[in-house]
């Protein structure tokens, strides 16, 4: 969107929320009220949490030193988790992202994408990837898990 536009977002998104009310339907359903509350709080949580991966991967620079990537295929990552749909769920705040995340691993795993990965210890990996919109992007991430859960994650 060019910058010019940006003083009109909110009619924006009025107009588009409004085209979804009338054709689409709800989002969330009554019954569901008090778990999006609940989702809801647990995104505001997050947000005003200090991400202390980050803060670790910036004070040992690990996005700048020299690594040795393997493919995904190529790499056993020992003990990370197998989680749930109910764990992934919860990590990822609800259920949408999850719808997402299916075609999107697709396109990473059918296409001509290819995953590095770097374990940096027992606990921590890297992963870097094509990005799935703009084909000259990269993302580096960071996951610090144990047997069970992922603990935390970082995304560059």
């Amino acid at each position: 969107m060019p910058n010019s536009q940006l003083p009109f977002i909110g009619d924006f998104v009025r107009i588009v929320c409004a085209i979804s009310n009338k054709y689409f339907p709800p989002l969330s359903s009554p019954d569901q009220v008090e778990q999006d509350e609940l989702i809801a709080e647990k995104m505001l949580q997050q947000n005003e949490k200090e991400n202390e991966l980050k803060m670790l991967v910036e004070e040992k620079g690990l996005a700048r030193k020299k690594t040795i990537w393997r493919p995904i295929e190529d790499c056993e990552v020992q003990g990370f988790p197998r989680l749930s749909d109910e764990q992934l769920s919860e990590l990822t705040l609800g259920v949408y992202p999850l719808r997402l995340s299916s075609s999107y691993m697709q396109e990473h795993t059918t296409g001509n994408c290819d995953i590095k990965v770097h374990v940096h210890e027992k606990s921590l990996i890297s992963a870097k990837l094509q990005s799935r919109h703009t084909s000259s992007r990269r993302y580096m991430l960071w996951i610090r898990h144990s047997e069970d859960m992922v603990e935390s994650w970082y995304c560059q």
